[in-house]
């Protein structure tokens, strides 16, 4: 019986676990960072979509203790708002009613961020048949910067959530 030696032996395997592991660690890493960038994105738009919402529906509630009536009380019709940056405070208008609450869910007019607000007493947008004697439609962008994405030429990705909220008696 004759005894062999493996250690001694060369057939060209040694070392591809390595190759293996070192292409995995790769994906691995590649996937960990697509999946914190777009969870980050997520959790940006859900608290631009939080924003939008507490400033439509602030707004429509103002309008509502203030008589709703356009050009009456701080009820500003037929125009669009961009909020100041600061915001004005105390609020004169429904509109800045809006901003402050937006301001209070993280977002302000400032960088990256803006709020825009509008309102009418014509029907709402996005509603068909529905009679409102004021609505109000906010509107919030952001900017959010990837990490990982970045190396693949996704440098920034946009964000935007919009928000209608009407006064109906």
């Amino acid at each position: 019986m004759m005894y062999r030696n493996k250690d001694s032996e060369r057939d060209g395997r040694e070392g591809q676990i390595l190759i293996f592991a070192t292409l995995n660690l790769v994906l691995l890493f590649s996937l960990i960072g697509l999946a914190l960038d777009l969870g980050w994105s997520y959790f940006k738009k859900e608290q631009a979509q939080s924003a939008a919402d507490g400033a439509a529906l602030s707004a429509a509630v103002d309008a509502l203790y203030r008589g709703f009536t356009c050009g009456t009380n701080g009820v500003v019709c037929s125009s669009t708002y961009t909020c100041a940056y600061p915001n004005v405070s105390p609020a004169t208008t429904v509109f800045q009613t809006g901003c402050l609450y937006a301001a209070a869910n993280g977002y302000l007019t400032s960088g990256d961020q803006t709020v825009v607000l509008t309102g009418d007493s014509t029907s709402p947008p996005g509603s068909s048949g529905l009679t409102a004697q004021y609505w109000v439609k906010a509107t919030v962008t952001d900017k959010t910067y990837n990490l990982f994405l970045y190396l693949a030429g996704f440098h920034t990705a946009s964000i935007a959530a919009q928000s209608v909220a009407a006064v109906i008696v």
